[in-house]
């Protein structure tokens, strides 16, 4: 039994001691009444139960009542009895329960238990399905519950993974359901069910309890989801019911699932699930944090840098060296040993860094020794390359089926990336600085976005996750765009069009500085002629007919 699997049944088993001592104490327990379809946010004291009731159920053709109550990140208890059991009940922060009504039955109650010393904010709501509509996770093979119309999440720093259970189809009151397990010979009606996965992106890093209670609102029913909800993907019965989408820490995300009967021409969601990627009670690196001090620092660093980069880079060309052959091999040191080892961030950050510097001063001599400004500036290009790659990517043309193969993906990625030096090499000096420009103000942006939420650092993050996770082609990389993007995105325009004409006009007429190892030799031929003159006494003003009309070189 694995780890996880364990911590789940022993806050399981924790829960339903509190709810068993608490009744068998005669605690009080406070009735509410619930209205089909309307969300009511409610406030639990501490250690409190309630019963939540759905009455005038009196339409035999309503089948199930779906109850659902949601909190920010504390776990509540809810179940179908007063006496909770494994496949009656369900702990955590987005719960959803299914009663099947029988024939005389005209109302559902559930139980809601809150084991925490202090007052908790939820969200709960109850909806209905008809016989005729699918319902959601009554094909459970996985979890406890003996109907799961909930989904389950699960993220990484690179990925968030949703899993949910296959709907059935609709059944009559009193009625028997449809097999879920058929013959592999016998094609289940299960299968002709499809499944739209929706996403609803909170308002950037807002963390308020307020806001996430309006976003799961506006993804509860299948009205709302249609209509305010962002389709990622459709799943037919037959696929596996999983998908995964790439994480945004501390970027609130509503998830919804619409499932369609395509032969009665009907529809039913699953219950929300809401998701940051991040811990609200961590102590390092929580949702309330935006980066790591260290990470602050090192990003702030090279903001400044890609600022200088972006106005002066051309005209300190020795320096515009360091920093991109810093930035070149901390690419790839960064995915070499991301693949390789299981260093923390903290040490990857250091590790990085480190080769960061060792490539930042190899390029900086291969400049001084050699002077091939088109072997440097490629160097550059490729870095040019590699954001623009990275942007087109960013883009919905990144979430098209063909990018999910590897070899596809890999192929176009790397077209883009040479097709950058290879179409401005032959003007070198346009592309040295349009590459100071692009990239100083997009290192520039990626500092700011360190202090105010943006998704913008994430263009040249995402092809680094996919190439340190083996199943990030399969991830949906849908971003969330708001008013800070779009400020930003002006912001980095702004700077690519003002650094790219301060530059011309300050360049104009100029070239490339001279190889600094022949200015060097040149300076010490001319220290040895001048201190051979002066040991042979020879007046440097006197005309001497060996003296050569050229210093050599």
């Amino acid at each position: 039994m694995s780890m996880m699997l364990q911590t789940a049944l022993l806050k399981f088993v924790c829960v339903t001691c509190v709810v068993h001592f608490q009744i068998s104490l005669g605690f009080h327990v406070v009735p509410i009444e619930l209205q089909v379809g309307t969300p009511r946010d409610i406030i639990l004291p501490g250690h409190s139960n309630y019963e939540f009731t759905l009455v005038n159920l009196t339409d035999l053709n309503v089948t199930v009542a779906v109850f659902q109550i949601h909190t920010q990140y504390k776990n509540l208890s809810a179940s179908l009895t007063t006496i909770p059991s494994t496949d009656t009940a369900m702990n955590g922060s987005d719960v959803g329960l299914i009663t099947e009504l029988t024939i005389p039955q005209t109302s559902a109650t559930w139980y809601v238990n809150n084991s925490h010393n202090a007052s908790v904010s939820a969200q709960v709501t109850a909806l209905l399905y008809r016989e005729q509509d699918p319902i959601p996770g009554a094909c459970n093979f996985e979890f406890d519950l003996t109907d799961d119309p909930n989904i389950h999440v699960r993220y990484n720093i690179y990925e968030t993974y949703i899993e949910f259970q296959k709907a059935n189809v609709g059944w009559p009151r009193d009625g028997k359901q449809q097999q879920c397990d058929h013959p592999p010979s016998i094609p289940p009606p299960q299968t002709r069910l499809q499944y739209d996965i929706y996403q609803y992106f909170l308002p950037e890093h807002n963390l308020l309890e307020s806001v996430l209670f309006e976003g799961l609102r506006k993804m509860t029913t299948v009205e709302d989801i249609l209509k305010y909800g962002k389709k990622t993907i459709t799943l037919q019965g037959s696929h596996k019911p999983t998908m995964s989408v790439s994480s945004y820490h501390g970027q609130g995300v509503v998830y919804n699932i619409i499932v369609n009967d395509p032969v009665r021409g009907t529809t039913a969601a699953y219950v929300p699930v809401s998701s940051y990627a991040c811990s609200f009670t961590a102590k390092v690196d929580s949702c309330h944090a935006s980066a790591l001090p260290t990470s602050l620092v090192f990003l702030t660093i090279l903001g400044i840098l890609g600022l200088f980069l972006c106005f002066a880079g051309h005209h300190y060309f020795k320096t515009e060296m360091f920093v991109f052959g810093f930035l070149a091999f901390a690419l790839v040191s960064y995915v070499t040993f991301g693949a390789l080892t299981n260093f923390t961030i903290l040490v990857q950050l250091l590790v990085t860094s480190s080769f960061g510097l060792l490539g930042g001063c190899l390029l900086w001599l291969f400049w001084w020794r050699y002077g091939s400004e088109v072997w440097c500036v490629l160097v550059v290009g490729l870095l040019l390359g590699y954001l623009f790659a990275s942007t087109v990517f960013f883009t919905p043309f990144g979430d098209l089926e063909p990018w999910e193969s590897n070899a596809n993906y890999g192929l176009c990625f790397t077209c883009l990336v040479l097709i950058v030096p290879v179409l401005l090499i032959y003007f070198t000096k346009l592309l040295n600085i349009l590459s100071c420009c692009i990239l100083g103000s997009y290192l520039f942006i990626v500092a700011v976005s360190s202090y105010i939420y943006t998704s913008l650092g994430y263009i040249a993050l995402n092809p680094l996750k996919r190439a340190l996770m083996s199943d990030f082609d399969q991830a949906y990389t849908s971003v969330p765009f708001q008013r800070n993007d779009f400020i930003l995105v002006g912001t980095w325009l702004f700077l690519i069009t003002t650094g790219l004409l301060f530059q011309l006009i300050t360049q104009k007429g100029k070239d490339f500085p001279p190889c600094p190892y022949d200015e060097w030799k040149r300076k010490r031929n001319e220290r040895l002629l001048q201190a051979e003159r002066h040991v042979q006494g020879v007046d440097e003003n006197e005309d001497d007919e060996r003296r050569p009309l050229l210093p050599t070189v």
